[in-house]
């Protein structure tokens, strides 16, 4: 986006410091000027050129609304924000009433300057818009300007002295019927009262005169009069101005589009919206909008407008070759194309088409069925509607950002109270323990106190090295690549105690993946296997001898697990304990475990790395009566 000076005014010149420091940071394209006083932010104005002022209410020279009156005379649109922490519904009427571009309450936190960003953004976009559509509109006015005038002249007694070609044309009438005649007389049906009091008027003021009415020559036609007077008589010219005023209206329409792009909240919105003004104000009977796909990396159809979509439900994707669509898209420029009847963009009855780009967001195509080319207003008019197109995506886009950035701080305050839960209490428990244990091991120097000490550092140890992994893991991935699962389980296995324990690695394939991530995802799977496998056959062995049984009698043979494929991804299941149905949702929450020494930790972890791939995972009990870790990869 093109660079934005903002000028942010605010008595507390440590304030104004913070909310420029965070707009810069926030938005790469921002940036600010700050001064403390109102004077001294119109000396600012006078000099120098901004893209929008943001303002504070309250200041002692003078308040925001009185500071947007002064800059209104220096700027009279400029967009004017108003930032304050004085709110209330009496100050945020006024200020809109005083035609403040938008009002912002100051609140805690940082998120605010998010939000101030994004307005000034919004604010800059529509404004630069509306300017590049007046601009446009003054650009036809010239080219209107240098069009020969149809002409004719009167004498004082209304006597037809003068009649040019191009007045003989609208007409319809040769100069000899015309010259020499009364007014009333040559005209005597059609000039009504209102032109007779006109010219009156003209005379008697000896002003000139200028007005636009319809054409009582041709119905339905309009002119622009220019009535000259003289001490003699008077010189009419006048000219047709009924495309002028077409445009106009058109201009116009598309003006307040503008208003409506901006508030729509979804690209597919947007395209309808586009579609249904280049139906209904640009009169284009074909249209549609393809968004681009970088996936697919083609243009798909995601709306229709127009008479074509009474007869098509939807167009084919197109890839972005050397098609019209795609040259406009690539190369950033409108393509006008003759359709031919063997043509595999044809469309009956459309025989002309325009494809119109919209920034890197896609392309507009509209199409005519008069065989005539597309003229210069066809092309500006389209051209100015994708181009507010593009600023609305554009908002579109920075506004599901912003909604993801809020989503993402959201997970990681999540996150963060998970961790200090653990830290809080999971670390603090063995904490207290090795305490206790070393007070007593010094009054008593026993041998089991040391020993429970120690066993407390490893739990410790073993917590914050989940906890660091964790961290580090975050739910973001590395760059993936196609990775062959059956050498990743194989290392994972090998980085892992497994004691006896083995694997049966079947005809696995391939997934996109960050491979560190996903050799970490199938350590602690592994390790909850063994680790659970084990804790389950020593709480049997003990249940059992305490009831007067052998402990050879219980004693599980060693767990197997097993990776396999299936359509939409992979598994990893065991012949352990299994996993209780009703406790399946919660083995994955943070500090969750079954075992005296287990941290709680790393299924937490297979969670977030799945996450971080978009994967899908659920818990189901394996054919053998253990646990089965499936994810869909799809």
């Amino acid at each position: 986006m093109e660079q934005i000076r903002v000028l942010l005014v605010d008595d507390q010149s440590v304030a104004a410091d913070l909310a420029a420091s965070y707009l810069e940071r926030v938005e790469e394209s921002i940036s600010t000027v700050t001064e403390d006083s109102a004077e001294a932010g119109l000396s600012r104005l006078a000099d120098e050129s901004f893209d929008c002022v943001v303002s504070d209410y309250d200041m002692p020279d003078s308040n925001g609304l009185e500071f947007l009156d002064s800059v209104r005379e220096l700027e009279p649109r400029l967009p004017f924000i108003l930032f304050t922490g004085k709110g209330s519904e009496e100050i945020a009427s006024e200020a809109i009433s005083a035609g403040v571009t938008d009002y912002l309450q100051k609140e805690t936190g940082t998120e605010q300057y998010e939000v101030l960003a994004n307005r000034v953004e919004n604010a800059v976009s529509q404004h630069r818009a509306e300017v590049e559509a007046e601009e446009a509109n003054e650009q036809m006015r010239r080219t209107y300007r240098r069009i020969t005038d149809a002409f004719y002249a009167l004498d004082d007694d209304w006597q037809i002295t003068y009649v040019n070609e191009q007045a003989e044309d609208f007409f319809d009438r040769p100069h000899e019927e015309l010259v020499g005649k009364n007014l009333r007389e040559a005209f005597p049906k059609t000039v009504g009262e209102d032109f007779y009091d006109a010219y009156s008027r003209a005379l008697e003021t000896q002003e000139p005169i200028t007005f636009k009415t319809e054409s009582v020559f041709q119905p339905g036609r309009w002119v622009e009069e220019r009535v000259f007077p003289s001490e003699d008589g008077l010189s009419v010219y006048f000219r047709d101005v009924t495309e002028r005023r077409r445009r106009e209206q058109t201009l116009s329409a598309l003006h307040e589009v503008t208003r409506e792009l901006m508030q729509a909240e979804t690209d597919r919105e947007i395209a309808d919206v586009v579609c249904r003004v280049s139906d209904t104000v640009l009169d284009f009977p074909g249209t549609s909008v393809r968004l681009y796909d970088e996936e697919e990396d083609a243009l798909v159809n995601v709306a229709l407008g127009g008479k074509i979509a009474e007869h098509v439900d939807s167009l084919p994707s197109l890839p972005v070759g050397d098609h019209p669509h795609g040259r406009a898209f690539r190369e950033g420029e409108t393509v006008t194309y003759d359709v031919k009847e063997d043509d595999p963009y044809n469309y009956d009855p459309l025989q002309r088409a325009m494809y119109v780009p919209m920034g890197d967001h896609g392309v507009l195509s509209v199409g005519k069925s008069e065989d005539e080319p597309f003229d210069d207003a066809n092309v500006q008019f389209a051209e100015i509607l994708t181009e507010n197109a593009r600023a609305a995506f554009d908002r579109a886009e920075r506004e599901r950002e912003l909604r993801e950035r809020e989503r993402d701080l959201e997970r990681q305050n999540e996150r963060l109270e998970e961790f200090a839960s653990v830290v809080s209490h999971d670390l603090r428990n063995p904490l207290n323990v090795a305490r206790g244990h070393l007070e007593l091991a010094r009054e008593t120097d026993r041998e089991e106190s040391y020993e429970k000490v120690e066993s407390a550092h490893d739990r410790m140890a073993a917590l914050i090295d989940d906890l660091l992994t964790l961290a580090r893991e975050g739910q973001s991935v590395g760059e993936t690549e196609e990775v062959a699962l059956e050498p990743v389980a194989e290392r994972a296995w090998e980085n892992v105690a497994t004691s006896d324990a083995t694997l049966d690695v079947q005809d696995l394939g391939s997934v996109e993946a960050d491979e560190a991530r996903l050799c970490n995802l199938f350590e602690n799977l592994f390790r909850n296997s063994v680790e659970h496998a084990s804790t389950s056959s020593q709480t049997q062995s003990a249940e059992n001898v305490e009831g007067g049984a052998s402990a050879d009698v219980v004693e599980r043979d060693a767990v197997m697990v097993t990776i396999d494929s299936f359509d939409s991804g992979f598994a990893v299941a065991d012949d352990g304990p299994g996993i209780p149905e009703d406790v399946r949702e919660r083995v994955l929450d943070f500090g969750y475990s079954t075992a005296d020494d287990g941290t709680g930790l790393g299924l937490a972890i297979v969670r977030e790395i799945a996450a971080a791939h978009g994967w899908e995972l659920s818990i189901e009990e394996s054919e053998t009566g253990g646990a089965r870790f499936e994810f869909s990869t799809k």
